[in-house]
């Protein structure tokens, strides 16, 4: 037994060293699920670029609040700021002792669990808060109803009375990322010193859905008050918002209730057609005498389905009458399935036969349809002569004969 001792130990010494190679690897394990996890809630945060969101209304008037609207998605835990705050130069933002200080704050974040949508509005009350998300720390209750500014901007700062300005003072330095500016009130200024209802424009900002300025003096509220619903885009909504001629606005005394409806894209409209076409012969001077038909049908529509038939061609929505180069089926919204007659006119030649060509079916925003027709040809027409009679002839070494009667001819077109 002792000769086997060393061994012994030696082989205890091994499983101890496996069990803390084990344990060292259950703690590296750990650490980087820590680390990972840290990175996801890190770069779950929605980081948002000039033109991602605009205003879209407010109060001056108590309670002070105001609605916005993001362009993109916020994926949860996005923070994102506004401040009354203004700028003393059309320079940048982050320019050394650009920024105006002196009034307020508002920190938002995203504390839904959930990725916020695209064209969802929020709005942020002085009073009861936000409908959507959580107010941090802050409030705007100083918006003044002798006109003032709104800025929304993002940056490292998640607390604190200043967020990502160096001082609540004048002047002070701006160190985050400007996203939107609303002036209302006045225009941005141009010239002459900004006060606490005034601001020059940052030049970040002084581009396309960047800013919007209600220059009506005294203006105290106002909201976009546009189409949410028309647009096939999201992104087609930004220029509409932030045109002033969208807006209603007041002054004086008085508030307006912050729509929070959605903005959403319409539905692309849709033509459909069942059906094929079968040749319509016919003789020259006269339309076909049993027209082809398909069928043509829609969704989301906008002012009908225009069905335009082909040279030669003449289409209509009843088979024996009606017919004409174009017709159109149908009104807005849904088009219920609807049968489309097709033939050759009475004008089409027999030199230009055969015919053939697309039937173009359309609509506004809508893809359009081709349905092709079959070659079709047309035929000359018979020509005859009546009302007269000749008499028969014995023959006499002349080609004299007697013709009686007034002639007619029959077949002639007018």
């Amino acid at each position: 037994m002792k000769k086997n001792q060393p061994y012994l130990f030696a082989g205890l010494l091994g499983l101890q060293k496996k069990k803390s190679f084990l344990g060292f690897k259950h703690l590296m394990f750990f650490i980087l699920t820590l680390f990972l996890s840290a990175v996801q809630n890190v770069s779950a945060q929605t980081t948002l670029t000039v033109g991602d969101l605009s205003v879209i209304g407010f109060n001056s008037n108590t309670p002070d609040n105001f609605a916005f609207v993001s362009w993109v998605p916020i994926a949860n835990d996005t923070y994102i700021k506004f401040t009354d705050n203004g700028f003393l130069s059309t320079g940048s933002a982050n320019a050394t002792n650009n920024a105006r200080g002196g009034e307020n704050f508002v920190i938002w974040r995203n504390n839904t669990g959930n990725t916020i949508a695209a064209g969802t509005v929020i709005t942020i009350e002085n009073v009861t808060g936000t409908n959507l998300g959580t107010i941090v720390s802050g409030a705007l209750s100083g918006i003044s109803n002798s006109g003032d500014q709104l800025f929304a901007y993002q940056g490292p700062a998640t607390s604190g009375a200043n967020p990502d300005w160096s001082t609540n003072a004048n002047p002070t330095t701006f160190n985050g990322t400007i996203l939107f500016g609303l002036n209302f009130g006045s225009n941005w200024l141009s010239t002459g010193s900004a006060s606490s209802n005034t601001s020059y424009l940052p030049s970040q900002l002084n581009v396309s859905n960047g800013n919007i300025a209600l220059a009506t003096a005294l203006t105290s509220r106002g909201q976009y008050t546009g189409s949410r619903s028309n647009q096939s885009t999201l992104a087609a909504y930004k220029a509409l918002v932030n045109n002033p001629a969208n807006w209603t606005t007041a002054t004086g005394a008085g508030i307006i209730t912050l729509d929070a409806t959605a903005f959403t894209t319409a539905s692309s409209p849709v033509i459909s057609t069942t059906g094929t076409l079968t040749s319509v012969n016919t003789t020259y001077g006269t339309p076909s005498a049993t027209p082809a038909s398909f069928n043509v049908s829609g969704v989301d529509i906008t002012g009908g389905i225009l069905v335009t038939a082909p040279t030669g061609y003449e289409v209509s929505l009843s088979s024996g009458s009606g017919y004409g180069s174009s017709v159109t089926v149908g009104a807005s919204g849904i088009v219920s399935s609807t049968p489309v007659y097709v033939r050759l006119t009475a004008l089409a030649t027999v030199l230009a036969s055969p015919y053939s060509g697309n039937i173009v079916c359309s609509s506004a925003g809508a893809t359009s349809v081709d349905v092709p027709t079959v070659s079709s040809t047309v035929t000359t027409k018979e020509i005859t002569i009546t009302g007269i009679s000749i008499a028969n002839k014995l023959f006499d070494g002349n080609t004299d004969a007697t013709i009686t009667g007034t002639p007619s001819l029959v077949g002639v077109l007018a």
